[in-house]
């Protein structure tokens, strides 16, 4: 287990409180475990001594989070139509879209997990007709084609 923890709103609010009670960084930082340079970065960071808010300081905690993860690939559109047209015109497999995109040295690398994510999450941008539906990753599995079964359970066992 690391040592090393992430501050919460809680931490925030006990900083908080410890700035407007002119407590010393030392103190503070006993009080949420962690050491005083951390706490004292968290004040520098935010605002200062004098405009020091926890919530604030929470919002940027976050977004710097947001900013620091990678983007998804398929968020780009012109990868993201190469690949539905490959799918529902072509009718190629991920695996085949993934490598023939390496095999074209091309400046999209995208592998096939990546685009089965991409079908399974958001349907790759596509609106579904009604709740239910698959959109084209039936026609991925099928091939358009639908199954059909023939007669019930219990002929099919009687045979």
């Amino acid at each position: 287990m690391s040592p090393y923890n992430h501050l919460t709103l809680k931490d925030r609010e006990c900083i908080l409180l410890g700035v407007t009670l002119n407590d010393t960084y030392q103190v503070i930082a006993e009080k949420i475990g962690c050491s005083k340079a951390t706490v004292s970065r968290e004040i520098k960071c935010n605002g200062g001594l004098k405009a020091y808010s926890a919530v604030k300081a929470q919002e940027n905690y976050q977004g710097r989070r947001l900013k620091s993860r990678r983007p998804r690939l398929l968020t780009d559109l012109k990868l993201r139509d190469f690949v539905f047209h490959c799918i529902v015109q072509r009718q190629w497999s991920p695996e085949q879209i993934s490598g023939r995109l390496v095999h074209e040295n091309s400046e999209w690398h995208v592998s096939y997990n990546t685009i089965y994510r991409g079908i399974e999450r958001d349907n790759l941008g596509i609106k579904r007709k009604n709740h239910e539906a698959h959109g084209f990753a039936r026609k991925l599995r099928h091939r358009g084609k639908t199954r059909k079964v023939k007669g019930t359970i219990k002929e099919r066992r009687g045979r």
